[in-house]
């Protein structure tokens, strides 16, 4: 989320520059062919959404009249800030992360395994499981 974070509002800072360049210089009635290369700059990066602009006056007109105009910005909310925020501040447990997959998905491998394990192997993973299951009684509140 914090990089969405970012990125919703570097692209709403784009546009909001694009906009008012746009106005000032009168781009819808008088186009771009006039503009100094450092005002098309606003316009041709809100259009790349923040990659550099590159090429002369006449290449980057030419980007701005082949490039569609982009999607609207959506704009970062006090609901996506809080949401956020108690993501930041929420514990979580080792269950909720991918490591806790990860263990699931080799507790499944081992029990498919489990049929081309020698005696020995099996006797070890059970005596490995009652350890545990022991520990697990004796310390209740441990993950």
């Amino acid at each position: 989320m914090t990089t969405e974070k970012t990125t919703r509002t570097n692209f709403l800072l784009l546009e909001q520059n694009a906009r008012e360049a746009m106005e000032a210089h009168n781009v819808q009635q008088n186009g771009v062919s006039r503009l100094t290369i450092a005002q098309l700059k606003p316009l041709l990066l809100w259009k790349l959404q923040g990659k550099p602009v590159k090429g002369t006056k006449a290449q980057q007109i030419e980007q701005w009249n082949q490039l569609p105009e982009p999607a609207a910005a959506i704009p970062w909310t006090e609901d996506d800030e809080s949401t956020l925020q108690s993501l930041k501040t929420k514990e979580i447990s080792l269950n909720d992360t991918a490591l806790a997959g990860e263990r699931k998905r080799m507790v499944t491998a081992v029990a498919a395994q489990i049929k081309h394990c020698s005696p020995a192997t099996i006797q070890t993973l059970e005596e490995k499981i009652r350890e545990e299951i022991i520990n697990k009684i004796n310390a209740p509140n441990q993950n």
